[in-house]
């Protein structure tokens, strides 16, 4: 039989998104603290301290945060002060990065010599790792599959990279899965790039 490899399995969460918004970053707001103030209807109370999070959007402001409160529904305080200057305005996305957990989820597939790789329903935030030129890779006998495009999606924050990179010379299967990217990026890009295919 096929094997499954559940993302969950190896560390991969569900994470909370929250994306193509407009946000004023304050490097200090007294207390040596990072601060991020939503505009409106920004769903920043689905959120809760301990979480991790990326901001991406603008040069000076892109890392990774720890949030350490959250006042009312609007305002983030994180535990890193968030360099560049007050009032930065930007088209920001917010997530925990999954990619290291996704990453090695296909590659125990692959090392097994394939099988299912499983996105339980939830969204599940990648970026690109270094300068790779994608999120992730796949290469050998991988079904990627989740529980249905509406409900199991891979949320790119890379900017000009695919979301996944296939190397394969032998099938690889996408089924049940959206696949997207921050609508704030700069000429952002999502989806599937292909190459060594026989």
């Amino acid at each position: 039989g096929i094997s499954t490899f559940n993302v969950t399995d190896y560390g991969a969460a569900d994470t909370i998104v929250v994306s193509s918004h407009s946000a004023t970053f304050d490097v200090d707001n007294g207390s040596s603290k990072g601060e991020i103030t939503a505009g409106a209807g920004t769903p920043y109370s689905t959120l809760s301290a301990g979480d991790k999070i990326i901001i991406y959007g603008t040069d000076d402001n892109d890392g990774n945060y720890t949030i350490e409160s959250i006042a009312g529904d609007n305002v983030i305080t994180c535990t890193g002060v968030i360099t560049g200057a007050d009032g930065v305005e930007a088209t920001t996305g917010i997530a925990t990065n999954q990619t290291s957990y996704i990453q090695d989820t296909i590659d125990a597939a692959e090392a097994a010599g394939g099988g299912d790789v499983y996105f339980p329903a939830g969204t599940y935030g990648v970026a690109e790792d270094g300068s790779n030129g994608y999120d992730l890779l796949v290469s050998e006998q991988i079904r990627l599959v989740g529980d249905g495009g509406k409900v199991s999606i891979v949320k790119s924050y890379a900017t000009d990279v695919p979301t996944f990179y296939v190397q394969a010379q032998r099938s690889v299967v996408f089924e049940g899965l959206q696949i997207t990217t921050n609508g704030g990026a700069v000429d952002g890009q999502s989806g599937i790039k292909i190459d060594s295919i026989d």
